[in-house]
């Protein structure tokens, strides 16, 4: 199977802890109610990724390679010894959706989880 290529616009790449600040407004899209602070999700993020979690950031080149949503994907291994992934946060920003953003995110977890 061909791999799939971001939407138009859409840069997927992986991030890295150091990305918190940046992806902070984001999650708070995601749950508004929250009481993470900044400085909370930036230790989260930092020991999810620890644990075997790949983070994955759609950016939009047209505006500095903001980032305009994100995925976390946890890999592991089935009983049958197969990889497996499991997409434990997926969001993008409401002013970028319906441009292929989160389909993009949802083709690389896909791709990752199975190589």
């Amino acid at each position: 199977m061909a791999k799939a290529a971001a939407a138009p616009g859409v840069r997927i790449r992986q991030g890295t802890a150091a990305d918190n600040e940046l992806l902070y407004p984001i999650y708070k899209i995601l749950r508004p109610k929250d009481s993470v602070s900044k400085e909370d999700f930036a230790r989260l993020l930092g020991a999810v990724l620890e644990e075997h979690t790949e983070l994955w950031i759609a950016d939009d080149p047209a505006e500095a390679g903001k980032p305009i949503g994100f995925l976390t994907l946890r890999i592991g291994t089935t009983l049958h010894g197969r990889r497996s992934g499991t997409i434990e946060e997926l969001v993008v920003d409401p002013k970028s959706r319906r441009a292929g953003a989160g389909k993009a995110l949802v083709m690389k977890a896909i791709d990752r989880a199975r190589h």
